[in-house]
């Protein structure tokens, strides 16, 4: 079967998975470009979104079913937009597929199947995309979506005792992944952190906690800490043992501990620093983890980001060690 074939195969059994997109007005698959009514929106500014999953970079097919890889774009996609405060409305695909992945049903069956259902579970329409042939299977989904309150990464009216909120819990998917590696896991609990990370879709407590920027945790809690702390020029103080882990560790080996919390990635949390004024407001919101504060404002142009990690109480050097960035392979 040619490309050609494929593509048409595959356009139509993605318009039959997900029918949602034939019943607005206005939108529908099958030609070059989508047509949004925004005026179907509700107030709000537009936010758009992109991510990818790669396979042997993002994922291995001896770890992850297709049906795996589908959920986890949706919420690796998904998550960036839900960090900013926003809803997600509509989503284009772009599938890179090699010919082995074409000449197999079930690979994108699979795929299709359970991507359509994702949409569906969080009411996205599909709305276009694109299959070309590739010499790597590479999966690109682009999130359209709206909000009234877009929450900036960076934000200048940042001030001196805000505090640093985590939602969601880390841990689990590096955990996971390390174990795969050394093909330890039996667990399936253990596997799907990594197999199926969860997005956290309940983000209006962003705008209600009046949150100043926010980012989420695809990559390491490190990266994501020193990025909010070097674009905001803040000083932060963080206390690791108050963030949520998905999996038990030994205390025993604070070093260790340290090592895996900063070095965990895609588990999907968002972090966000939100007014010191809020704090009697969390009470609301018990998934929500106070994590430390801005200890002061940096003047502008420093190129490092700065931060005081805390275990139980005890200040933590930084070292090489901490610069142990999630890599996926």
């Amino acid at each position: 079967m040619s490309i050609n074939q494929v593509e048409k195969k595959l356009i139509e059994l993605i318009k039959e998975k997900s029918k949602t997109a034939d019943g607005i007005p206005g939108l529908g698959i099958g030609d070059d470009a989508a047509f949004l009514l925004l005026s179907s929106m509700e107030e709000g500014k537009l936010v758009v979104s992109t991510d990818s999953v790669v396979e042997n970079v993002h994922y291995k097919t001896d770890w992850c079913s297709y049906a795996d890889v589908a959920v986890k774009l949706v919420e690796r996609a998904s998550s960036d937009l839900l960090a900013k405060g926003a809803h997600p409305h509509w989503a284009l695909l772009n599938m890179n597929i090699t010919e082995e992945f074409s000449k197999n049903i079930s690979f994108y069956e699979l795929f299709i199947d359970a991507f359509c259902q994702k949409l569906k579970d969080h009411h996205i329409v599909l709305i276009g995309g694109d299959i070309t042939r590739s010499a790597t299977n590479t999966f690109t989904m682009t999130v359209l979506g709206n909000t009234s309150t877009f929450i900036r990464r960076s934000n200048p009216e940042i001030e001196t005792g805000d505090l640093v909120v985590m939602w969601g819990e880390i841990g689990g998917s590096s955990y996971a992944m390390n174990q795969l590696l050394r093909e330890k896991v039996t667990d399936e609990e253990i596997s799907g952190y990594y197999r199926r990370p969860v997005a956290c879709w309940e983000n209006d407590w962003l705008v209600k906690l009046q949150a100043r920027a926010s980012m989420d945790q695809s990559d390491s809690v490190l990266e994501t800490l020193e990025t909010l702390s070097l674009e905001n020029q803040i000083h932060l103080k963080i206390n690791l043992d108050l963030i949520p882990l998905s999996m038990k560790m030994d205390d025993s080996k604070p070093k260790d501990v340290v090592r895996s919390i900063l070095s965990a990635a895609e588990d999907l949390a968002i972090f966000a620093i939100i007014p010191s004024s809020q704090k009697a407001s969390l009470q609301n919101y018990p998934k929500i983890s106070v994590l430390g504060s801005v200890l002061e404002k940096n003047p502008e142009n420093k190129k490092e980001a700065q931060i005081s990690f805390f275990w139980k109480n005890e200040p933590q050097q930084k070292d090489e060690t901490f610069k142990d960035f999630y890599q996926h392979f």
